[in-house]
């Protein structure tokens, strides 16, 4: 795999961390904080058609972030673009195995998804 340039990473986004807060009523609610900001290249890979909401298809876009190596990212997380869309992680690797990259699958969180 070729070295990617510098510039091939435009795109700011967000990783997104969720915790578990306890709301005034008792119950455990899910929240999202920022975990970290970089600068990633943005692939995208295809849609699929994995729901259906009122009665029609709603398409999925999966979407691979390459960025520069962190070991730290899972697929717990998720990861908010610049104009505020919402991915889950699906999974994280080392695509060459040398530490100087990380690939980010990730599907586009949609309309009724739950996080």
């Amino acid at each position: 795999m070729s070295r990617p340039l510098r510039g091939s990473f435009r795109h700011l986004i967000t990783i997104e961390a969720a915790a578990k807060v306890d709301t005034e009523s008792g119950r455990e609610e899910k929240t999202w904080s920022t975990f970290a900001q970089v600068f990633a290249q943005r692939i995208q890979r295809n849609f699929s058609s994995e729901r259906f909401q009122a009665g029609r298809e709603v398409p999925k876009i999966q979407t691979l972030w390459r960025t520069n190596w962190r070991d730290d990212f899972t697929p717990d997380m998720r990861v908010k673009d610049a104009v505020g869309r919402v991915y889950n992680i699906t999974e994280t690797r080392d695509p060459d195995g040398d530490r100087r990259l990380i690939e980010i699958d990730s599907m586009e969180m949609t309309e009724g998804d739950s996080d």
